[in-house]
């Protein structure tokens, strides 16, 4: 079970997911990308004081990392490439699938959270799993 602390930093993440996905899927709107991942990493540093303490999990952390490399990826590639580096991928960063979010965990409240799970299950979104690009292969880690 998650700390209140990891579960505010977890739904910071998918919702730092969704909101990257849509604004570059089609609108290309980098700005509003960056803002986004800036978003997240200002949730991360809040809880500064709960990572020291243990009640993040090293296990949400290492999601964190590993997905804020993936968000940055198409803006700043050499940033991301670096990042993605010091996760301890092995793969290549281009060839990593791009992060999927649950649109539960993204939800703000009890009625954002079934209007999540209807996005769900509408076929070809992005969150029921179906993917519209090709095939990618996944990553290994060291």
């Amino acid at each position: 079970m998650l700390s209140s602390e990891a579960r505010a930093v977890q739904r910071k993440l998918h919702q730092t997911i969704k909101r990257v996905t849509h604004d570059f899927q089609g609108r290309w709107h980098f700005n509003t990308c960056i803002a986004a991942v800036m978003e997240l990493v200002n949730e991360i540093y809040g809880a500064e004081e709960a990572i020291a303490a243990g009640r993040i999990p090293a296990s949400l952390l290492a999601e964190l990392q590993r997905n804020i490399a993936l968000l940055l990826a198409p803006m700043a590639p050499y940033l991301a490439h670096e990042l993605w580096e010091m996760t301890g991928e092995t793969c290549n960063l281009l060839k990593a699938p791009w992060p999927k979010y649950d649109p539960a965990l993204a939800a703000r409240t009890r009625r954002d959270s079934r209007a999540g799970q209807r996005e769900a299950a509408r076929p070809g979104s992005r969150a029921s799993g179906r993917d519209r690009r090709p095939n990618q292969r996944g990553c290994a880690r060291r």
